[in-house]
């Protein structure tokens, strides 16, 4: 035997001893893993923040619409926007780049197009992708409230002080009858 052989045929046992070698191979799939693993929790903490974005954005669309709702109740059409404008604030909304906010009284869209008496609210935020972003480059977040106020009645038990948010509250169990009456 030359030694070419041999050394081929040795490399040759070595090859099938390392195919049944079973040390290491755990740590070798770990090393594949990982990333994915990486991958898709980062994709989860990433999507549950999503969710919380949305949700806190559609309690500010919410507060605005109605909002913007009482004031066209009490006929004052044109302090609608900022009415609405106000309460987004004021509930965490910032009037600012990237966010935009959309106030429409008729709404231009849904149910109540076209009803002049309720007010659509549509807010949008764009959020830069965290560990999404060799997918998606941003992601743009929306939401939309539309309010409208009926008046059923006049009322019979008045707040005195128009600019005071809590001028009337109601505590505790009293049992209070007064059919055909409203409180404002």
């Amino acid at each position: 035997m030359n030694t070419l052989e041999t050394a081929f045929r040795r490399i040759l046992r070595r090859l099938v001893a390392l195919r049944r070698e079973c040390a290491g191979s755990i740590l070798f799939t770990f090393g594949l893993a990982l990333p994915v693993i990486v991958g898709v929790v980062g994709l989860g903490v990433e999507s549950g923040a999503w969710y919380l974005d949305k949700r806190t954005q559609q309690t500010e669309a919410d507060a605005a619409a109605r909002s913007g709702a009482y004031e066209r109740a009490r006929g004052n059409p044109s302090n609608v926007s900022a009415a609405a404008l106000r309460d987004a604030i004021r509930n965490g909304f910032v009037n600012a780049t990237p966010n935009t906010i959309a106030i429409n009284n008729p709404p231009t869209s849904g149910a109540y197009a076209g009803d002049g008496g309720a007010v659509e609210v549509i807010l949008g935020t764009e959020k830069a992708a965290l560990l999404t972003s060799m997918f998606l480059p941003s992601l743009t977040i929306r939401s939309r409230a539309v309010a409208a106020v009926q008046v059923t009645g006049s009322a019979c038990v008045l707040a005195l002080d128009p600019t005071l948010s809590a001028a009337v509250t109601n505590q505790g169990s009293a049992d209070i009858n007064m059919p055909g009456c409203t409180i404002a």
